[in-house]
This record gives structure tokens, C-alpha cells and sequence, in this order.
């Protein structure tokens, strides 16, 4: 049965009908003339794009089909801008001692620093972005460990401090030691030399009052 050739006697046989109806509309009840007016039209407007309607219904269809069938045979093959295996972005750094995560090198750097941890890899997993309530704590947190550093180094400079007036003091007290050990060799080397020349000038008076004796003794001999 051609269905292009039923649809048009249908739509013929509603035409018919309601041209009937429109004529003994009048007779029966004047008020189902704006209803029947529509129908007609309905009636029309259906004949009218008979044809139309079942070439778009057949378009559809057949284009339907072509993307079914379309679509069915792209399901294997990769899709525009898919990721292959292998072509994963990295997203973090992962230390590979302890599988923490971090979102760049140099908080990696500092971690390696801290840690003492070497051994990392880049990693796919991509890390949330904070909060603005965890950003508000992370600077907190940063704030508190840079007062912290900054007593620790205070508390260093003056243990510095204490520890370098000890060395000086203890470097004076040890130079003046030292000078007064000096002082007393040099004042026990004056002692010395003061005593040798003593010695040497007794001895010379001796010698010389001898050489009287003596000469004394040659004239009385003569």
C-alpha cells in the first residue's frame, strides 16, 4: 500500500467532511462555526504541505540513519583532541619517598630541603586550587613561621654576642697575662745583666788592685 497515496485520501476525506459540516452548520448551531472554520483550515493547511512533510519526515530519516550509522562507526577510532595513552600532561610533582604532592618545583625544592627526600616524578594528578578560607590559613601559617625564624634568629645573634665578649674577654685577660709574663722576663733579664756587670766590675777592681800589689812588690825588690 503506497502510504504518500492513503495520507492524501485521508487528508481529502477530513476536507470533505468538514466542508459538510460548514454547510449545515448554520442549521444546527451557529455557534460551531468558528470551531469548523478551524478544522477546515487545519484540513487545508495539512493538504497543502502533504508532500513537504513527507520529504522532510523521508530527509530526516535517511539523515538520521546517516549519523546513526555514522556515529556507530566512529565509536573505535579517537576522537578530535583525545589524549593518547603516554600524552598525559603533568600536573604536580610527586616525592617519591613519602607520595606527597606539590604544585611546582620550588615547593618540591623546599620539601627536598626540609626532608631530605631526593627522589621525584612528575605526576598527572592535578591539585584543587585552595580555598580562599585554606589561602587566608596558608598565609597565617606562613606569617607565624616567619615571626618564629625571625625569634629563633634573634635568640641566635645575642647567644653570638655573648659568646664573641667572652672570647674577647678571655682574649684580653689571656694578652694581659701575657705582658705581665713579658715584663717579668725582661725585668728578670735586667736583674741578670745588672748582677753580671756588678760581677764584672768587681772583678776588674780586683785585677787592678792586684797589678798595684804586684807592682808595689817589684820596686822593693830593686
Amino acid at each position: 500500500m503506497n502510504f504518500e497515496v492513503s495520507w492524501k485520501e485521508t487528508v481529502m476525506s477530513v476536507v470533505t467532511t468538514t466542508t459538510t459540516t460548514i454547510l449545515y452548520a448554520p442549521i444546527v448551531n451557529d455557534g460551531i462555526g468558528p470551531l469548523v472554520n478551524f478544522h477546515l483550515s487545519s484540513a487545508f493547511r495539512l493538504f497543502s504541505h502533504a508532500d513537504d512533510d513527507l520529504d522532510e519526515t523521508s530527509g530526516e530519516t535517511a539523515s538520521g540513519t546517516a549519523i546513526a550509522s555514522g556515529s556507530g562507526t566512529n565509536t573505535t577510532e579517537q576522537e578530535e583532541g583525545e589524549i593518547k595513552a603516554g600524552e598525559e600532561t603533568a600536573q604536580s610533582l610527586k616525592c617519591d619517598d613519602c607520595q606527597r604532592l606539590f604544585r611546582d618545583a620550588a615547593m618540591a625544592e623546599r620539601h627536598a630541603i626540609k626532608s631530605g627526600h631526593v627522589n621525584f616524578s612528575e605526576s598527572t594528578t592535578a591539585i584543587k586550587p585552595l580555598t580562599e578560607e585554606e589561602k587566608r590559613e596558608k598565609i597565617a601559617e606562613l606569617k607565624e613561621r616567619l615571626a618564629e625564624k625571625r625569634r629563633l634568629k634573634l635568640v641566635e645573634e645575642k647567644e653570638d654576642e655573648k659568646l664573641k665578649e667572652k672570647i674577647r674577654r678571655k682574649s684580653g685577660k689571656e694578652l694581659n697575662e701575657a705582658r705581665e709574663k713579658l715584663q717579668e722576663r725582661e725585668m728578670e733579664k735586667a736583674l741578670l745583666l745588672k748582677k753580671k756587670e756588678k760581677e764584672e766590675e768587681r772583678a776588674a777592681k780586683a785585677r787592678v788592685k792586684a797589678q798595684i800589689e804586684q807592682d808595689k812588690r817589684d820596686r822593693a825588690a830593686k
